[in-house]
């Protein structure tokens, strides 16, 4: 087939299934039957052209055989029928229309060679027999034989009477075969006859306007091809049609044109569906992509493409598509252009090696710009393996750098070096050495000096040049390899006078050369050659002026250790250069442009004077805007106003005003001219009154004097003419100084809200969390953008988010290690005092005390010296047991910040613990005196009777118990237990107790030792009165060595006093539990409430034991159950249940008594002082029981009055 110079092949090229021989096509209205007869009539007439006689001998001899043949055939009997027409041909060889039957018999039997040898036969006896010439023709089609099939068929038309459906059929066969010898132009004659006849198929059609197309008749092929696109009932010739179409139209540049040709094709529906294949509808989606791209109609594309249509593209279409893709802002989506549905790297087997190249190329490319950096590794190695070509190395490395990749722009470079040897770099060394150099320039840029130095290596071995030596003289002397960067300098150095002198040398080289003699410059200065640097400066000077050298060769000689050598003395050259060379305009601003960046060094190097020298150097070579403003800054900083305002004088007055306007009130105000200073910014404020930028110039000039009220109108002023961020931040930030936080905030919000600016969000969070409005400051520190903030508003923002959730968290451990993360990373940004005081106070609460005491031992001075950081400091060191050092860091806090109340009463406790009672003792006075001053709530009353109570603990060593006892119950021997103990027992007795703490000893911190003195004796029943045989006096010692567990050891000596007691010593262990029965105020523990009553629950236990005597061992247990209320602030009750067991055990006695019944207390309270609260109590109680238990099984009722009073 010939080619019609298509990208992609049309549908009309794919040749369609030939017909048989023996096929009659076309619109004829003869039937077979018909067309077979006339053209056997047409033989028998030439075959009857003989004499009568003969004619009519052969048909009476070859009647029977031929009749016999027609009725095999008739029983379908072929072969049988071949027989007899052998038979027959044999007798009459001449016998036209046999041989013509056995033609037609023999490509019935598909034995087109034998017909051909029987066509021939038959031509040869009857030459003018058209019919046979078309019959030979499709058989020589079959058998490939074109050229003579291409005879046949001219033939057939030229020769003897045709019908016309065989004469366009004719025309037809010869057509193909004219294409199949590549012989176009008799192809496109045959079709114009049968398109003139009206008898060209469709795909005859088709063809001809490919050939019309190739012969660049372009109007006529549209115009078949547009015909073609209408034919309503071909619909596979009608999208050929549009195809061929718009591929000429896109080649034409037409993009409009085919996209809308192909779009009507698509809205028709003819490349949808199962009626086009995939071949039409890949072809259609590659032409239609083309020209939607190169017509601008991406998005239209895109919404084509989404069912899944992508994977008809081709690479090529997909790589457009994707850059596409990529120039609208979607690089995510371009990669996914040129992958398959999955996510894999497209197959290009199929494709050729440039468009697969090409492919792997962008993808990388794009994909880099997707941050996939995975996939364009993956894309870049596939490329280098496909290629292994420097050009496309290049490529690559070039696309990699392109989009900041440096990493990845070396190693591609890398890779095809390392899969490459010197041979195949020899057959294109140019590029090879490209490459090689562009890898030493990024190895050297990324520090790896070894490689840069190796690949210099390389190049130079491919084509030896003095440049690329000179290269390797620069890597030696970064690699401080200081005399091998000299001697491969000088050689580079020797090569090039060589090659200069021989006049080879172009303006590259000429750089190169300078650029060398810099080198040398910079390897002398590294010897401190300081002669040799200035005259390589000076040579490279002369050689190639370059402003771009003034300020480098400065910076070298800078370090010039000789007196003779001096960095001067280069600028002196330069100057001298600059003032007497005739300079180009471009040149002064360039040679401007290095002295102003030389001034703006020796600024920053604190040499103010020598800057200002050069800015004047600077202005004189080109006065420009920039440079006479930072020279008038200079002169400010210098203490030159006056210079300051005449450099400024000389500006357009009407550009820069701001610059300008801040230069001339600075300078007004160095020279105490602060009238003028506010004057020239009010002055153009009226001037411009509709100008926000003189506004906000005032309101600054306002708030350095002070006065922020105007400065907050002009704010405003400057807003309302030109809402600006800024200017809102300005006023929220105002509005906070003055303390109206309702403006700030709206301000902020204003800010925030409409300019999404991260700053006010900020300040807006900051002044929730300070109001302590936590809902609003969470949807805050949601809204907020965390890649929008800056570093120091980053740590802002995790310290926000550690308190929201230390609130939001209810301090739970989770909470307080989520916070702690955020307080971390906040100090590790911005190690502020706040910062560095959460963590320690959030590890603290983790009670991760070691780790806490480290980050406050590391805290700077000026935080050890905050009182707040200074109480915690004290907190920690009390939970980690060093009463010492806590005491020593609460004092230092409450010295740096007196007014602190609770941290006073922790410091009091804390000396407690310590056991430096005198000063506990002063600091709960301290308290105590300062809450009597207060109006106290119930929390407030509760902490003074506490602090009260501990005082008097602290300072009245001293106390006193007296009890008495009434009861008619029998007494028997068990019930004494309580009685000699001096429990107020169910035995009526009377005791009188003074007990004594002594200094030091006697009270350390919940600890308590005392002496005591007591005296008891048992009261008669009924009664009140003593029995004076009972009477007796005890002193013995009482130890309490737990500070929470009222747990007491005592050891007592009895000295007899009546008739049945005795002397003896008494060892006594007991531990004793009361909640309830106390005058502490009554308050609900989770509303806080006030309260009048609570539950009463007591514990007592008791044993001892004589030592002498009979060795009796007493034990006593009493337990109750009851409800306190608070009847007066002084007067409560307290009804119980109780239950109550004792036992004596000796060698003559063993007795256990238990009893259970109800009782009653009232407890009254007086003699209030300030300092210490009430110091007495009395009580009255009463029960009334029953025992449940007793040795001598004698239960009795049990019935106890008594009263108590407590000093």
């Amino acid at each position: 087939m010939f080619a019609l110079g298509l990208s992609i092949p049309t549908q009309s090229q794919n040749p369609a299934p030939q017909p048989e021989p023996s096929a009659i096509t076309g619109n004829t209205p003869y039937t077979n039957a018909q067309k077979d007869a006339y053209y056997i009539s047409l033989l028998k007439d030439r075959q009857d052209s003989q004499s009568l006689l003969q004619s009519k001998w052969r048909d009476y001899r070859s009647y029977p055989l031929l009749d016999l043949a027609y009725r095999l055939l008739a029983e379908g009997r072929t072969e049988d029928a071949l027989r007899e027409l052998d038979e027959l041909l044999k007798q009459d060889p001449d016998h036209l229309v046999a041989r013509w039957q056995k033609v037609q018999l023999l490509i019935g039997l598909n034995r087109p060679l034998a017909a051909i040898d029987q066509l021939e036969t038959l031509q040869t006896l009857a030459p003018a027999f058209s019919r046979g010439y078309l019959s030979l023709g499709h058989l020589q089609m079959l058998t490939g034989e074109y050229a003579e099939a291409f005879d046949d068929f001219r033939l057939a038309i030229e020769t003897g009477k045709l019908l016309p459906s065989d004469r366009e059929e004719a025309l037809a066969g010869a057509a193909e075969a004219a294409i199949k010898l590549g012989k176009t132009k008799e192809a496109l004659h045959a079709l114009n006859i049968l398109r003139e006849l009206g008898a060209a198929t469709p795909r005859q059609r088709l063809i001809r306007a490919d050939l019309l197309r190739n012969f660049n008749q372009l109007e006529e092929a549209r115009s078949e091809w547009d015909e073609l696109s209408k034919l309503d009932n071909a619909p596979r010739t009608q999208r050929t049609a549009i195809l061929n179409e718009a591929f000429l139209l896109l080649e034409q540049g037409k993009d409009e044109d085919a996209y809308r040709l192909l779009l009507r094709g698509e809205m028709n529906g003819l490349f949808t569906g199962r009626q086009s294949s995939a071949l039409e509808q890949r072809t259609f989606a590659r032409a239609l992509s083309a020209a939607a791209l190169n017509s601008g109609h991406l998005d239209e594309l895109l919404a084509f493409l989404l069912p899944g249509r992508i994977d008809l593209l081709g690479l090529s279409t997909r790589v457009q598509l994707a850059y596409a893709l990529v120039k609208k802002g979607s690089s995510a989506e371009a990669e996914m252009a040129l992958l398959t549905a999955d996510g894999r790297i497209l197959d290009t087997k199929a494709s050729g090696p440039e468009e697969a190249a090409n492919y792997y190329l962008a993808l990388a490319d794009i994909a880099i710009r997707a941050g996939d950096d995975a996939r364009a590794v993956t894309a870049g190695r596939l490329l280098i393996k496909l290629t292994r070509s420097p050009e496309y190395g290049l490529q690559l490395s070039k696309v990699a750098l392109a989009n900041g990749w440096e990493t990845q722009a070396i190693n591609a470079l890398v890779e095809l070096r390392a899969i490459t040897q010197f041979t195949d770099r020899q057959k294109s060394p140019e590029a090879w050495v490209e490459l090689l150099q562009t890898l030493s320039d990024l190895a050297r840029r990324a520090g790896d000096l070894d490689l840069a130095n190796e690949v210099l290596k390389e190049a130079e071995a491919l084509m030896p040049n003095w440049r690329i030596t000179a290269k390797r003289g620069q890597v030696a002397l970064l690699s401080n390899k200081h005399r091998i960067a000299s001697a491969v300098l000088q050689d580079a150095l020797a090569r090039a006078k060589r090659a200069r002198a021989a006049g080879a040398f172009n303006e590259n080289d000429k750089k190169a050369y300078a650029r060398l003699l810099f080198d040398l410059a910079a390897v002398s200065a590294t010897n401190e050659d300081w002669t040799s640097t200035l005259d390589y400066l000076i040579a490279d000077w002369k050689l190639q002026p370059d402003p771009t050298l003034v300020l480098p060769a400065y910076l070298m000689l800078k370090e010039s250790t000789a007196k003779n050598i001096t960095a001067n003395m280069w600028l002196n050259y330069v100057f001298a250069y600059t003032n007497t060379a005739n300079l180009t305009i471009e040149s002064k601003e360039m040679y401007a442009a290095s002295f102003l960046s030389l001034a703006r060094l020796l600024k920053t190097e604190d040499q103010p004077e020598e800057a200002q020298r050069m800015y004047r150097q600077s202005l004189r070579l080109n006065p420009a805007v920039e440079t006479r403003l930072e020279a008038a800054y200079l002169a400010l900083q210098l203490n030159h106003p006056r210079r300051a305002l005449m450099l400024v004088q000389k500006l357009d007055q009407t550009k820069n005003i701001d610059a300008i306007m801040a230069i001339k009130c600075e300078a007004y105000r160095s020279l105490g001219r602060n009238l003028e200073a506010l004057a020239c910014a009010q002055e153009e404020a009226l001037a411009q009154p509709a100008s926000a930028d003189k506004h906000l110039t005032l309101a600054s000039l306002y708030l350095r004097l002070g006065d922020r009220d105007k400065a907050r109108q002009e704010l405003q002023q400057a807003y309302e003419l030109s809402p600006s961020l800024a200017t809102a931040n300005q006023l929220g930030f105002l509005y906070q100084q003055l303390g109206e936080i309702e403006e700030a905030e709206e301000w902020f919000e204003e800010s925030f809200e409409e300019h999404d600016d991260q700053t006010a969000g900020m300040a807006l969070l900051f002044i929730n969390l300070r109001q302590m409005d936590y809902p609003q400051a969470e949807k805050l520190l949601a809204e907020l953008d965390p890649a929008k903030l800056s570093q120091e508003q980053m740590a802002g923002y995790y310290a926000a988010r550690a308190q929201l959730t230390l609130h939001k968290g209810d301090q739970s451990y989770e909470a307080l290690e989520s916070a702690l993360d955020d307080f971390r990373r906040a100090r590790a940004i911005s190690s502020t005092p706040d910062n560095r005081f959460s963590v320690v106070q959030v590890l603290f609460q983790l009670d991760q005390l070691q780790e806490a005491e480290a980050e406050y031992e590391q805290l700077p001075p000026s935080d050890k010296n905050n009182p707040a950081t200074l109480a915690l400091g004290g907190y920690l060191a009390r939970a980690q047991g060093d009463y010492d050092l806590a005491i020593t860091r609460f004092e230092h806090s409450l010295h740096e910040k007196p007014d602190q109340a609770n941290l006073e009463e922790d410091l009091a406790y804390t000396y407690l613990a310590a056991y430096e009672n005198k000063k506990a003792a002063e600091m709960f006075r301290k308290r105590i005196h300062a809450l009597n001053q207060q109006h106290l709530d119930i929390y407030g009353q509760d902490k003074l009777e506490r602090f009260q109570r501990q005082l008097r603990i602290l300072e009245i060593p001293i106390s006193f118990l007296f009890f008495d006892g009434a009861s008619p119950s029998r007494q028997d021997e068990e019930d004494f237990a309580g009685a000699i103990l001096g429990i107020p027992s169910s035995s009526p007795f009377g005791s009188l107790e003074v007990a004594w703490r002594p200094p030091v000893i006697g009270y350390q911190n919940g600890r308590v030792f005392e002496i005591i003195a007591r005296a008891q004796w048992l009261n008669e029943r009924y009664s009140f009165r003593p029995n004076p045989d009972t009477y007796q006096t005890i002193v013995g010692l009482r130890f309490k060595p737990f500070m929470t567990q009222n747990l007491k050891i005592g050891l007592e000596r009895f000295f007899k006093g009546g008739s049945i007691t005795e002397d003896n010593w008494l060892g006594r262990v007991l531990w004793s539990f009361t909640t309830g029965n106390d005058f502490l105020p009554l308050y609900d523990m989770y509303s806080g409430e006030p309260i009048d009553k609570e539950p009463y629950v007591s514990l007592y236990v008791e044993g001892g034991r004589f030592f002498e005597n009979e060795k009796t061992i007493l034990f006593y247990g009493d337990g109750r159950l009851g409800y306190t209320f608070r009847l007066d602030p002084n007067l409560i009750l307290s009804p119980f249940a109780y239950s109550i067991g004792s036992g004596n055990w000796n060698s003559q006695t063993s007795a256990v008594a238990i009893e259970a019944g109800l009782g009653a207390s009232l407890k009254w309270r007086g003699w209030y002082t300030e300092t210490y609260g009430d110091l007495l109590q009395l009580e009255v109680f009463g029960r009334v029981g029953h025992e449940v238990l007793n040795t001598d099984d004698s239960q009795t009722s049990r019935v106890l009055l008594g009263l108590q009073a407590n000093f």
